[in-house]
This record gives structure tokens, C-alpha cells and sequence, in this order.
């Protein structure tokens, strides 16, 4: 009898261990989904934390085993009001191109007990939240709640105590050490001389890089160095190549260059070019405080000698319908006006002097200039 008790309290103890882990399960995985797993690995997140987007994804592996981060913003699942307690997720699948693909529901939790729409609202307490994954080794993406989302493309990084840049790239490490003055996105546009028109070129995975009292260079989003902090600037030019310049205001030289560095056009005596980002039919360019204009063969066509130039494209109405140039050199208070060519070009329409200097066809101070300009054929 003592013992058949004894296996009773055993039989009932095992039973109400199962019940245990049968709810403790249940609080788990319940609602047809498992709890977003936490990672526990090695390998230090922080800067991808700080520099990862809304509805962007960052995948990396540690002993053989793929994760994934990811950051969505509240809007993309639950109403802005809703206070975020803990995410579950449900109905996990793989798309045929092998993209995680969630559905993600949340357990909310209220400050004040009202109810929206059957749900508990409350005021909101975080902006976004990160969560990791473990995920299948084939897995090329991630779609959330029928959201596709991007693959984390690296990010520019800051010490805050230096004011000094760096670079984290698509793998999460610090490929540039924080020791640049300014870390931007490359220009995406460049002159098509043939076309005579601006164009796009696919530079999202390059960085202008720029070091204090050495000059700019170029870098890849994988941290790969392709051209040195050497140049004064650098200019788009064509596909994959700039017009660079080297040496300060008094001595500056002038070359093109490709996107790895190598010299296309040898450097020759020029001027450090105005603010620009991409080098058209022409450009302005200064030397010793004097300004002077350039064409595309790096040619001067009018001489760096003058305090202010001005320049602007009118269109010719012709059957091509091609653009000419119009230059505004000031010198000593005093205009001149040249062609593309570098001549004088006094006689041209009161109009377009007008348009040129950007003063009012109607003002005094436009035939003033006018005036002159003709008593200085």
C-alpha cells in the first residue's frame, strides 16, 4: 500500500512538471509562433545598432550558424499609440528565392487601461526595436508583415571626443578608423559630352574621403583605399573618372585620373576649381586669388587673371539645338565678355548680358554695363 502511494506522488509530481512545461511552453511559443531568439554570440553589434535604418536587415555568422538584425519602426506593425511589451512571431517561412519571410504580432501592454479598436493603447515608450534571428544558411533576405526590407550597406561612424569620421562596412567592422574630417556619398552625376547632358553612374559603393591639411581621396564601402588623401579636390568627369587637382592656390596642378588612381591626362600647371562637383563643358578655376576658365582638355581659355567670373549656357535654336556658353569676366570693376572660344564677345544682346550677370533688363545698373562694354570694343 506504502508503495503504490509513493508511486502515486511520483506519478502526480511528473504530472504537474508536465503541466509546468506545457504552459511554460505554451507562454513561449504560443499564438502559432516561437519567441524571437536572442543572440548570445561573440560578436560586438553596437555600431551596427547605432548605424542601422528602419526596415533594413544586417545578416552575419558566427561558428556556422547565420543571424540577422534587424530594426522596424512601430508604424510598420502596430498603431503609433501601442507600447511595446514583447514580440512574438508567427507563420515563419521561406519565399521561393529563400527570403525569411515573418509575420510578427505583439503582446501590448497600457498605462492608463484604455482601449482602441480592441487593443490596449498607451503612451509610447520607444521608437523602434531591434531583434535577432537565427536563420538558415541559404537565406539571401528578410520580408517582414509583407515588407521587403534592405541589406545594411554599412554606415559613416563618429568619435565624438576627436569630431573625427570612420567607416563601418556591410559586415559590421570599422574598415576606416576614425581619423577623417569628413566622410560624404560621391556625386552620382557626370557630364556626357556626346550626349551633351548630365547622367547618372552607379556610385553607391564608393566614399569621398577627406583628411585635414593632407587633401581628398577615394574609398570602397569594404574600407579598400583607391585613391590617397593626395588631391586638393576631385571632380566628376566620365564614367569612373575626375578631374583632380594637387598643390594649394599659388601652385596648384590639374589632371584626370580613374577610379583606381591611375593617371589618365598628365598634370599640368592649372587652378584649384570653385565649388563644384562635376566638371561640365567648362569650369572655373582659381590660382593666386584669380579666377580664369578651362574646357574639357584642360586647355585655358580665359586667361587666370580675373577677381570675378560668371558663366552661363544659352540655347541656340539651331537644328541640333545645342547650348553656347557666355562668359562674364570682371576685372578691376570693369567686365569684359568672351565666347567659348575665349573671344571678345562685347556685342552681344543687352538680353543676355542681362541673364549672365543676373541683373534686371529693365534696371539702370544693366545699361550702365552695357554702356561700357561698348565703349570698350
Amino acid at each position: 500500500m506504502e508503495n503504490s502511494t509513493k508511486r502515486r506522488n511520483i506519478l502526480l509530481i511528473i504530472l504537474l512538471v508536465l503541466i509546468v512545461l506545457i504552459i511554460i511552453f505554451y507562454i513561449i511559443f504560443g499564438n502559432n509562433g516561437s519567441k524571437v531568439n536572442e543572440y548570445t554570440g561573440n560578436k560586438d553589434l553596437h555600431l551596427v545598432e547605432e548605424m542601422i535604418s528602419d526596415n533594413e536587415y544586417y545578416m552575419f555568422e558566427d561558428n556556422g550558424q547565420k543571424y540577422m538584425l534587424f530594426k522596424m519602426s512601430k508604424s510598420a506593425y502596430a498603431p503609433q499609440r501601442i507600447e511595446i511589451d514583447s514580440a512574438y512571431i508567427y507563420n515563419e517561412s521561406y519565399s521561393d528565392d529563400k527570403k525569411l519571410n515573418l509575420k510578427i504580432t505583439l503582446n501590448t501592454k497600457t498605462t492608463n487601461g484604455q482601449m482602441e479598436n480592441g487593443q490596449k493603447v498607451g503612451s509610447v515608450n520607444t521608437d523602434a526595436m531591434l531583434f535577432i534571428q537565427e536563420i538558415e544558411n541559404d537565406c539571401t533576405g528578410l520580408i517582414i508583415n509583407d515588407v521587403e526590407y534592405k541589406q545594411f550597406q554599412g554606415g559613416v561612424i563618429k568619435d565624438d571626443a576627436t569630431q573625427k569620421y570612420g567607416f563601418i562596412n556591410t559586415n559590421g567592422e570599422a574598415v576606416l578608423k576614425t581619423e577623417y574630417t569628413s566622410i560624404n556619398e560621391l556625386e552620382d552625376t557626370y557630364y556626357n559630352e556626346e550626349k551633351d547632358k548630365n547622367e547618372k553612374i552607379d556610385y553607391s559603393n564608393y566614399m569621398m574621403i577627406y583628411k585635414e591639411n593632407e587633401g581628398y581621396g577615394i574609398i570602397t564601402k569594404n574600407g579598400d583605399i583607391l585613391i590617397d588623401c593626395i588631391y586638393t579636390s576631385i571632380i566628376n568627369y566620365g564614367p569612373n573618372t575626375f578631374v583632380v587637382t594637387k598643390g594649394n592656390m599659388e601652385n596648384a596642378q590639374i589632371g584626370i585620373i580613374d577610379i583606381n588612381g591611375n593617371i589618365l591626362k598628365e598634370f599640368r600647371s592649372g587652378g584649384i576649381f570653385d565649388e563644384t562637383e562635376e566638371f561640365e563643358k567648362y569650369a572655373i578655376v582659381s590660382l593666386n586669388n584669380k579666377k580664369g576658365v578651362m574646357n574639357r582638355n584642360l586647355d585655358t581659355i580665359i586667361p587666370i587673371e580675373y577677381d570675378e567670373i560668371k558663366m552661363r549656357d544659352f540655347e541656340t535654336h539651331d537644328a541640333e539645338n545645342k547650348k553656347e556658353f557666355l562668359f562674364a569676366a570682371q576685372k578691376d570693376g570693369a567686365y569684359e565678355i568672351f565666347n567659348e572660344q575665349g573671344e571678345n564677345a562685347m556685342d552681344e544682346s543687352i538680353y543676355k548680358i542681362s541673364q549672365l550677370l543676373g541683373v534686371d533688363i529693365n534696371s539702370e545698373e544693366v545699361y550702365k554695363i552695357y554702356n561700357d562694354l561698348m565703349s570698350n570694343k
